[in-house]
């Protein structure tokens, strides 16, 4: 049996980027995928409900954020990512943003041999700024080799948590303890691997990859 997998998206008037990334969680053969929209006024939500309709592995929640709350106090990201892995059905939880993409034949890079003893997958990011890549070299010590866990067994002991009450500055709990350890300074600390030739492409600057 395959490695299958829940993306968790974070919405809110990214009206710009539904259809790229649908598009790329289609061609990546994502078997699932939960956006939770926290108040559209743009049109995101209405087109996400619309590809609902039409592909019913889309699942769209809604939870009203407070006017103002964007990265701000009453934002509660943390109780937000942990409803969408409550509401995922497959085995692995992909934490991925609208504005990121997948490698197309990112699922089928993952051995399921190794994935049926690990908890978590930390893989790098390429980033897009503007009209340009953002290449993580090896002797770049800010950004090299940008190693994030964002695919991680759906399991009750892994959940998001905060240092702060807002819950804006996240990241992932085993047991009640810190696995991600803030901007590019990821460690194997529990049992996970490491795909460095497997990538998250990630896009600054409001530029949508071509498919």
């Amino acid at each position: 049996m395959s490695v299958t997998i829940s993306a968790n998206v974070l919405v809110r008037n990214e009206i710009k980027h539904v259809d790229a990334f649908v598009r790329n969680m289609i061609d990546a053969c994502i078997d699932e995928v939960i956006f939770l929209d926290g108040g559209s006024s743009d049109g995101t939500y209405e087109r996400l409900l619309e590809y609902k309709v039409k592909y019913p592995y889309l699942r769209v929640l809604h939870w009203e954020q407070p006017e103002g709350s964007e990265y701000k106090q009453g934002f509660n990201e943390v109780a937000r990512r942990n409803l969408m892995i409550e509401a995922s059905s497959m085995d692995w939880c992909l934490y991925i943003d609208i504005d990121e993409r997948v490698p197309i034949d990112f699922k089928s890079r993952l051995e399921e041999k190794t994935m049926s003893s690990v908890l978590l997958v930390a893989f790098p990011r390429y980033h897009f700024w503007q009209n340009g890549i953002r290449v993580n070299m090896s002797d770049d010590k800010v950004w090299y080799p940008d190693l994030n866990y964002r695919l991680f067994r759906r399991d009750q002991r892994l959940r998001f948590g905060s240092h702060d009450a807002n819950g804006l500055h996240n990241y992932l709990l085993y047991k009640g303890k810190r696995v991600m350890g803030g901007f590019n300074k990821a460690k194997v600390i529990y049992t996970a691997i490491q795909l460095r030739n497997r990538c998250l492409l990630s896009l600054w600057g409001g530029k949508n990859i071509k498919q």
